[in-house]
């Protein structure tokens, strides 16, 4: 019989466990070097990198399984510790090398950290009071081990990105910790241990110990078995996020020469990286022909383009990527193309402003600001015909049976005073079927010289085209229609034989015995007005061939185009831009006006030059009544028609004075400007403009107002149009009346 100690026992333990570590690990790298060596083709058939590497971190639940009394040589009481729980985790990297298509090896180093809780229950008998107490004691062991080591595997793939694993886990031990202690659980607040000799220890805990395990194993060992699915993260699967769970069950025993084992049930996550094999390069040969032209601008040459050949040359040349190998042969000429050179075309481009006296203001800031404006606009009850023709013209506006049920005269909102104009048969009718007992009269003229000399016919016709388009598209009863003829109007336009006063005679004169159905459309609404009124776009530019044509185009960004000019002759050196000429288009918006020119040379050169101005300044009638920032509402009135050269103010004109009286208020501010067309004399039609102005205060009976005569300086209409003229044959009483902030 051989008798060897315990402590030689433990010894032998620990180099056996030393030994099969280091043969395990060293057994892994060898398969791993003969599976590389063995299994190339293999990889070159699979089209991937056979290795794959990564990190990783598992969670266990554990489960433990005893069978012993105590710890060695630490005193319990415990019957006997037969299991127990905990949790734990595992984290490190990985390395696995796919052998064939669908089977890899590979092994884990982890460090581990795992523990548990043993507790037992025992029931005992009590004395409390020289009464006997069913009672019970709880022996309870925490744990908490950690490890570090390998975990070599295999693992199968059987469908898709599943695979199967059978793991094999060679941990070294690097801490062993422990609590240990017997409590009086039942009945909860009775009851103390005794000592050794019989003294009570007023305490319900007892054999309370902790520290380093004693004879605790160096080496643990394990097998698992393992379920995961790798899950693509890029577009070539060269990284994949791995889910897995497993079963994991201890061989051996966590204390020498005591029943401790573990078994846990575990989740995790990895991430793999498998690299993309660097493929084979093709090789490949071409051959090519490139021919490269350099161009030289002369100036003084006898042809447009004269054309060179150069010599040609052989290189060689190899190109090379991750897939192909090129062999390369160029052959490569340069020729020479001598051009002409164009005519230079340079420009500059800037914007000032345009004060009310004239002075210009560089980098305007531009205040757009609202107002409430009242607008009295006449109606001209003529319609002019196109020469020997009694086709009512395209510039007025014709609407068919279907608009005409849309239209109202509010629509005409923000049209300006001649586009009101231009719908004059449309508010003649509207009227019509407003005042249903009202009646019109149209008297149909000509120009009585040259081919219309005399046609009486003609006139009829021409007032038959505008009754029939009352009846037909307005469906007014022809009965409230009656026609006249005359060859010339009872006003005619002379001399009649001058051009222009010949157009202004072929017209339809529209009458009425009821006032409204002509009187003047007033428009209420509210209007911006720009400082500086005027921005002048100044032009530098230089062209060796001349220019064919310059353009300007102004807006802001996301909005209709503000101005757009045109010039194919007299090209300017400045452009202007009376800015509130059109309501339509006054910017409205607190952002930059960008504004660009383009300038065409007639060799067909081009330039275009760019600009902006500073971010635009908005002030609202909300803001300024909000704020209490002044305010005025604006009043415009305007009077037609003065007859040809008179600034007289005739009865028609009375009960538009009258309206325009009932606006004013004392604190109003009143300023009466007269116009002429452009026949005549300019010094001439300025004092007609003065004495139709002061014509007007003195019937308003306002000698505060204030008059300016503009002539034909300032022309508010086309005057190539005869109702263009007609219209500026007029004054405008602007009125502007102080809003108290409270409004």
């Amino acid at each position: 019989m051989i008798i060897v100690s315990d402590k030689i026992q433990k010894i032998n333990m620990k180099k056996f466990s030393l030994r099969l570590f280091i043969t395990s690990g060293f057994l892994l790298f060898m398969l791993l070097g003969t599976f590389s060596l063995l299994s190339q083709s293999t990889a070159d058939t699979l089209r991937v990198f056979p290795f794959k590497f990564g990190t990783f971190f598992d969670y266990e639940l554990l489960f433990h399984t005893a069978n012993f009394k105590k710890l060695p040589g630490i005193p319990n009481c415990c019957p006997r510790f037969e299991e127990g729980n905990g949790n734990g985790f595992s984290i490190g990297v990985l390395g696995e090398y796919s052998f064939l298509p669908r089977l890899s090896i590979g092994t884990y180093f982890f460090y581990r950290n795992f523990g548990g809780n043993l507790s037992k229950i025992e029931p005992t008998a009590l004395i409390y009071q020289g009464k006997p107490l069913e009672g019970e004691f709880e022996h309870q062991i925490k744990s908490k081990f950690t490890d570090v080591g390998v975990k070599p595997y295999i693992s199968f793939n059987p469908v898709f990105d599943l695979y199967l694993s059978i793991n094999f886990e060679f941990g070294y031990s690097l801490t062993t910790w422990f609590e240990q202690a017997e409590k009086i659980v039942k009945p909860k607040g009775i009851g103390t241990f005794l000592d050794s000799n019989g003294n009570d220890t007023r305490s319900r805990i007892r054999n309370q110990f902790f520290g380093k395990i004693p004879e605790a194993t160096s080496f643990h060992q394990s097998i698992a078995a393992t379920i995961y699915y790798e899950l693509p993260l890029n577009k070539h699967s060269t990284y994949r996020l791995v889910p897995k769970i497993g079963f994991s069950y201890g061989l051996n025993e966590l204390v020498l020469e005591s029943s401790w084992k573990i078994k846990s049930l575990f989740a995790g996550l990895s991430i793999k990286y498998q690299p993309i094999p660097k493929p084979q390069p093709t090789k490949l040969f071409r051959k090519e022909y490139r021919v490269d032209t350099l161009k030289i601008f002369v100036k003084d040459i006898p042809f447009d383009t004269i054309f060179k050949l150069g010599t040609e040359n052989l290189f060689t040349q190899t190109l090379e990527n991750n897939t192909e190998i090129l062999e390369v042969e160029s052959y490569r000429r340069t020729d020479t193309m001598f051009i002409k050179k164009a005519p230079l075309l340079t420009g500059t481009l800037s914007l000032v402003g345009i004060d009310s006296l004239g002075a210009e203001i560089t980098d305007p800031e531009i205040l757009v600001e609202e107002f409430v404006f009242n607008r009295l606009d006449p109606l001209l009850n003529y319609v002019f015909f196109d020469e020997n023709s009694s086709e009512i013209p395209g510039r007025y506006k014709l609407l068919s049976s279907e608009q005409t049920k849309q239209f109202t005269i509010d629509n005409l909102f923000y049209d300006s005073t001649i586009e009101i104009y231009y719908n004059l048969l449309n508010i003649v009718a509207k009227r019509l079927m407003t005042y249903k007992d009202a009646t019109i009269r149209l008297v149909g003229c000509n120009s009585n010289t040259g081919v219309e000399k005399g046609n009486l016919v003609l006139s009829r016709k021409r007032a038959e085209s505008i009754r029939n388009y009352l009846v037909t598209n307005w469906n007014i009863d022809s009965t409230r229609i009656k026609i006249e003829v005359n060859n010339l109007p009872s006003k005619p336009s002379t001399p009649i034989d001058e051009p222009a006063k010949m157009e202004e005679n072929q017209r339809v004169e529209i009458y009425s015995d009821t006032y409204e159905i002509l009187e003047p459309v007033f428009v209420r609404r509210v209007e911006n007005k720009v400082s500086p009124e005027q921005l002048k776009f100044r032009l530098n530019w230089t062209s060796e061939s001349g220019v064919k044509k310059i353009t300007l185009v102004a807006s802001q960004t996301g909005a209709d185009t503000l101005i757009e000019k045109e010039y194919e002759s007299d090209f300017p050196n400045s452009i202007f831009w009376d800015i509130n000429q059109t309501q339509e288009r006054i910017p409205k918006h607190a952002i930059p006006i960008n504004f660009k020119v383009e300038i065409l040379g007639l060799d067909g050169n081009q330039v275009t030059l760019f600009g902006k101005t500073k971010p635009l300044k908005v002030i609202t009638v909300e803001k300024k009544r909000a704020e209490l920032i002044g305010d005025f509402e604006l009043e415009q009135f305007g009077l037609i028609l003065f007859d040809f050269d008179k600034a007289t103010i005739e009865d028609n004109h009375l009960r538009i004075i009258d309206f325009i009286k009932s606006r004013l208020k004392p604190e109003s501010q009143i300023e009466i400007e007269g116009f002429t067309d452009r026949i005549g004399d300019a010094e001439y039609n300025r004092l007609l403009s003065e004495r139709r102005a002061i014509a007007t205060k003195n019937v308003l009976k306002r000698f505060d107002s204030k008059t300016i005569g503009f002539g034909e300086s300032k022309l508010l209409f086309n005057n190539d149009l005869p109702e263009g003229r007609f219209y500026c044959r007029t004054i405008i009483v602007k009125v502007k009346t102080p809003v108290k902030g409270d409004k």
